[in-house]
């Protein structure tokens, strides 16, 4: 963390929790975010981005997937706001991340998402909120949403006064 304190911390009991809580981030996010999503597998990072798909405006027509085996997504919202959704599970080297294209997918222009975000070690990414999904029990998760940076302080804040 850089010297930011502010932390958001919440217990979901069910995936559909953890989407309602993802759908108030989406609609937090502002163009140009960079979302670091970490947690074991089966965690639920993919039930969180689709409800952070779903904050930031993207179609209920249009499914959001893992993208384990394309590694990328992306999906349109309203607003014009694009969600890029990265999945580094199947990367074995960290060279193959520039073939991925991020610098091109972490431009600005879009909302970025990142599973796996630390599997080849911290500060990979400047990532605005890093967002950790522990499992409990069979449907129990503890999600602790930190910042990374100022943008990510400010989220982090709206969020709790959201919840508050």
């Amino acid at each position: 963390m850089t010297g930011l304190s502010t932390v958001f911390r919440h217990r979901s009991s069910s995936p559909e929790e953890t989407q309602a809580l993802a759908e108030r981030i989406g609609r937090l996010c502002a163009t140009g975010a960079v979302i670091a999503l970490t947690g074991d597998l089966g965690s639920g990072k993919t039930a969180f981005v689709q409800g952070l798909a779903r904050g930031m405006g993207v179609s209920a027509a249009c499914p959001v997937t893992s993208p384990s085996y394309t590694l990328v997504n992306q999906y349109s919202g309203t607003g014009g706001q694009t969600l890029c959704h990265i999945d580094l599970y199947r990367l074995v080297h960290p060279d193959q991340i520039e073939d991925l294209g991020t610098d091109e997918l972490m431009d600005g222009d879009h909302v970025t998402a990142i599973e796996w975000a630390h599997k080849f070690g911290p500060d990979l990414w400047k990532e605005d909120i890093d967002i950790t999904l522990d499992i409990v029990e069979d449907t129990v998760r503890d999600i602790c949403v930190a910042p990374r940076t100022a943008k990510g302080e400010a989220l982090v804040e709206q969020l709790i006064q959201m919840n508050s």
